[in-house]
This record gives structure tokens, sequence and C-alpha cells, in this order.
């Protein structure tokens, strides 16, 4: 009877889980514009900013500094530089948050954008073993690391500056002109509201396949961590394991034959379920379960997918 009551309570959890974390229980979200006291970033032309990385900055400071400092150059029409201080008399733009004091209570992809004086402070959790331009040139995986920062920017960028990010590449990337522009005073903190943020997408018939579609993913603000939450039960080999010795545990058709890649849940494959997801969650080999490995596909982390497999065809 426990197990009967355990295995749907998993697999709710396994659905539950990628929103729990970023609940009404987390700070929420901060949206303080003062319009009495503004921030003169250009004026008639005349550039009054400058990004500031500081010399400690992590890897992902520096990629956020190099992807703020295209935007606002192609926005400007004039060079934007970035140094390591703080510029007197310029609105210096500063990344990332070397004390880590300020990013200590954020969520995971929360960030602030804050200003005091002339000095807009952009920071959020950030990986500080990760280089997000080196993994670009990567698989997804290499993508999957927190960079709190550089979402603030694309964020600065959107809210501020007019950006938009529909899809990779120029035709996709709207990038508005000024010549002048004032913001206000801002104090501002952000995060997801859910965990799980991906979307699928492939060139297409877009005239540049040069692309890196790779980047779109950073600007789209997708996630950070990978969390399995479709098809986990089709990563768990149950028929190379049970096909041969339990036939009861697969579909019947209406031929009596039976369909080895849907599981029929009224029979003991529940038992099965149960002992791998019981396995994998208290660190127990793979071998034990008579898997070659953990698929990272359904297990991973805290997490296990026993969500099913696609429908019959």
């Amino acid at each position: 009877m426990l197990k009967k009551i355990l295995l749907p309570v998993l697999a709710l959890l396994c659905m539950a889980h990628a929103g729990c974390q970023y609940s009404s229980l987390l700070p929420g979200h901060k949206i303080t514009l003062n319009q009495a006291r503004k921030l003169n970033l250009i004026t008639k032309g005349n550039l009054n900013t400058v990004i500031v990385a500081p010399s400690n900055s992590t890897k992902i400071v520096q990629f956020g500094a190099e992807e703020l400092q295209i935007f606002l150059q192609e926005s400007f029409g004039v060079k934007v530089p970035v140094v390591e201080t703080v510029q007197t008399g310029k609105v210096s733009i500063v990344l990332g948050d070397p004390s880590g004091k300020l990013v200590a209570p954020l969520p995971r992809d929360g960030f602030i954008i804050r200003s005091a004086g002339n000095v807009i402070t952009i920071a959020g959790r950030d990986d500080p073993k990760a280089d997000s331009k080196a993994a670009l040139k990567g698989s997804l995986w290499g993508m999957l690391h927190e960079r709190g920062t550089v979402f603030g920017v694309y964020d600065f960028l959107e809210r501020f500056i007019g950006v938009r990010f529909y899809f990779p590449g120029e035709m996709g990337t709207v990038i508005p002109p000024h010549k002048d522009l004032q913001l206000p005073a801002m104090d501002i903190f952000e995060r997801p509201d859910y965990t799980v943020r991906y979307c699928n997408y492939s060139k297409g018939d877009l005239p540049d396949t040069s692309i890196s579609y790779n980047i779109q993913y950073y600007r789209l603000r997708l996630e950070t961590e990978f969390i399995p939450c479709a098809h986990g039960l089709a990563r768990m080999e149950y028929d190379k394991r049970f096909a041969a010795t339990h036939p009861e545990y697969f579909a019947l058709l209406s031929n009596g034959q039976r369909l080895t890649g849907q599981l029929c849940f009224g029979s003991g494959i529940k038992d099965e379920i149960y002992k791998d997801a019981v396995a994998f969650l208290t660190g127990r080999p793979a071998s034990e379960r008579n898997l070659p490995c953990w698929d990272s596909s359904a297990c991973i982390g805290s997490c296990i997918c026993i969500m099913p497999n696609d429908s019959v065809e």
C-alpha cells in the first residue's frame, strides 16, 4: 500500500519541484523608479557613460560587459568604453558584485539593477568557475550555469534601451537609436517565476546560417539548470530489462501482442519504477538496478523524472 501511495507522490514531486523554489515564499518582484532623479547616459550624441567590469571580475561578468557594450554602442552610435573603476562625472554601469554581499540573498537567476548617485549596479548570482563566452561554442550542457549578472544586463537593455530579442541575428534583434537618453533612478529586483524555461528552435530558412543560436538561449534568459520533466520512463530501459521476463509489464494490443515502448501501469512495473526511484534518490549505483548508468535526461541531482513515454502511434 505504501508503494502505491508513494509512486504518484513521486510523480507529483517531479512535476512540482521545478516551480517550488520560486514560490510566493520568495521575495516578490520589485521595481522602484524615481523620475525626479535623472541619469544622463547620452546628450545630443555626447556620451556620458562607461561600463565598469572590476579587475577581479569573473568571466561571466566580462562576457556581460561585452554584451552590454555591443548593444549600447549600436544604440548610441559611439564607442562605449569598458573600464575597471567608476569614473567621476560619468554614469558608471558597474557589473557584478565581487564582495558577494549584494547577491547573497538572491535566488537562482535573480538579479538587481540599482542606482546610487551616478552609479548603476547590475549584479546577480554567477558561477565563479563558468565561462559563458566559451560555453557558446559547445552544447546546451555547457550553458547550464548561473549567470544572474548577464540576465540583469539583458533586462537593462530591454527595460531602458528598448532592445528586443525576437530571434537570432540582425533581422530579429531590435536596437532603437538614442542620441539623447535619460534614465530615472532605479531600484529593481527581478527573478524568474519558474525554473524550467526552455524552447526548441532551429535555423529554418533564415538567410544567415552563420548565426550562433546559442546566444539566443542566453538573451531569452532560458534555464540555467536542467530539471528532467518529460519522457523520463523512456530513459529507464524497461524494455531491455523486462520484456523477456515480464511481458505483462507492457501495453497489450488488440492483436494480443505486447508493445514494449508503452508500459502497463496496472502491472508490477509500478514496483520497478518505485525501486528505481529509491535507488537513485538514495545514491545507489545504477548497476544495482541492472542499468548501465543513471541517464541524466531522467535522473539528475535530486530529481528523477517518471513522466510517461509518448503516446501509442
